[in-house]
C-alpha cells in the first residue's frame, strides 16, 4: 500500500446504512436523505448554500446523529473519485471503514473494471493509502489497464508473470517465471535507473499476443499488482501477499 495526495474531482459519494449502500452525484446529503426517508426519520440537515468549514459542521452533525442510531445503522461513508495522477480510486472515509468492507468496495471494483478503479481509504485532509493489488471483472478491464495505465505482475500465476503494452497497436507481451525476488529485484533496478519498466532488464524469452484479450482472457480473474517502481518497497510486496494467502484470500 502507499500513501498519496488525492488531488480530483468527486464523482460519487456513498453511504453504507444498515446493510444498504446508498449513493448520489457528490453529495452525502442526498444519501442521507433517502435512509431517513426509508427509515421515517425526519432529517434536520440543511446543507444548501453552505460550503468550507460551515458544510463540514453540518456533514459531521449529520454524521453523528446516523451513527447515533442503533448499531445496525451505523453509517460508513465512501466516495470515488477521478484523480489526475491515480485514475478512479474508490475511498473510505477511514481505516476502519476500509477494512470492514472490503468486499463491497471490491465487488463495485469488479463491477467497473474497466474504468481500472483503484481502492483505499483516507489519512486525514486529502491524503490517503492505495492499495496495491488489482481485480478485473472482466478481459476487457484488464485489456484496458495494460494499454491506458501500466504493466502488471502476478505472483501466483505460472511462476510469476509479467505483462506490459507491446506496441501502439495494442499487443502485449508476457514473461512468466518471475519469481517474487525477481519481481523485486526488477522493481529496484527500475526505480535505481529511471528506466520505465522491468521490461527493460529482460532478454529474450517473452510471448508477444497481438490481440491482448487472448492473454487476459485466461487471466483476468488473478490478482494482479501494479509492475512500477513507484510504491513503497519497489511495487511487489511479498509481505501483503503473503497475509492475504493466510486469510483465504483468492489466489
Amino acid at each position: 500500500m502507499k500513501k498519496t495526495h488525492i488531488d480530483g474531482n468527486r464523482l460519487v459519494a456513498f453511504l453504507g446504512i444498515n446493510g444498504k449502500v446508498y449513493s448520489s452525484d457528490c453529495d452525502h446529503q442526498e444519501c442521507l436523505e433517502k435512509f431517513y426517508a426509508e427509515a421515517g426519520i425526519r432529517s434536520e440537515f440543511d446543507y444548501t448554500g453552505k460550503s468550507g468549514e460551515e458544510y463540514e459542521e453540518v456533514h459531521s452533525r449529520a454524521i453523528k446523529k446516523t451513527y447515533a442510531l442503533k448499531n445496525s445503522h451505523a453509517a460508513y461513508g465512501f466516495d470515488l473519485f477521478d484523480t489526475f495522477d491515480e485514475g478512479y480510486v474508490l475511498l473510505a472515509h477511514d481505516k476502519e471503514t476500509y477494512e470492514r468492507n472490503q468486499s463491497w468496495m471490491k465487488q463495485y471494483q469488479k463491477e467497473n473494471s474497466e474504468y481500472s478503479i483503484t481502492l483505499g481509504y483516507f489519512l486525514q485532509g486529502n491524503d490517503a493509502i492505495l492499495t496495491e493489488d488489482l481485480f478485473f471483472d472482466t478481459p476487457k478491464g484488464m485489456v484496458l489497464y495494460l494499454s491506458e495505465k501500466g504493466d502488471l505482475y502476478c505472483p501466483s500465476h505460472d511462476g510469476g508473470t509479467y505483462a506490459f503494452l507491446y506496441s501502439d497497436t495494442g499487443a502485449v507481451a508476457v514473461y512468466r517465471g518471475i519469481s517474487p525476488d525477481r519481481a523485486e529485484e526488477l522493481s529496484q533496478r527500475t526505480a535505481e535507473t529511471g528506466e520505465s519498466g522491468w521490461s527493460s532488464f529482460l532478454g529474450p524469452g517473452g510471448s508477444i499476443y497481438d490481440n491482448a484479450e487472448d492473454f487476459c482472457s485466461d487471466v483476468y480473474d488473478k490478482t494482479w499488482f501494479r509492475a512500477d517502481a513507484e510504491k513503497e518497497n519497489y511495487g511487489y510486496n511479498k509481505r501483503t501477499v503473503q497475509e492475504k494467502r493466510n486469510h483465504g484470500s483468492r489466489p
